[in-house]
């Protein structure tokens, strides 16, 4: 297979990857609402854990984290909230786990830690 044909077979996979609903041209907010957006994140990650076992929430729109608008629950809320290990260059190094949640993922249920200040309560 040449160059060409390895990237468009690539190319082809990445595509078949992304949902209809997920496709999107990436564009950089205005610097004024990335300034707005910032400061919103910084207020969220301030407060700290608002959820409870039980309650049910999706990720945030925005943030990195696939399944906006699919439930998750809560499992449990760390009274001190673990932080991520691993490479330095990760989104996952130093972040602050502060509770457990469950969701859909794939075909089976999963569960994993999370930061708090990335969830909003689902409808």
């Amino acid at each position: 297979m040449n160059e060409q044909a390895l990237r468009n077979a690539v190319e082809q996979i990445i595509e078949d990857a992304i949902d209809d609903d997920e496709k999107r041209v990436w564009r950089a907010p205005l610097p004024e609402a990335q300034i707005d957006e910032l400061r919103s994140i910084l207020a969220d990650y301030r407060a700290g854990c608002l959820f409870a076992p039980g309650d049910l929430i999706t990720p945030r729109r925005g943030r990195n984290i696939v399944g906006t608008g699919m439930p998750c629950i809560v499992l449990e809320v760390f009274a001190e909230p673990l932080r991520g290990r691993g490479s330095t260059g990760s989104t996952h190094f130093g972040a602050r786990c502060d509770m457990r949640i469950a969701r859909w993922v794939g075909d089976d249920y999963c569960a994993f830690m999370a930061e708090s200040w990335q969830y909003e309560r689902w409808d």
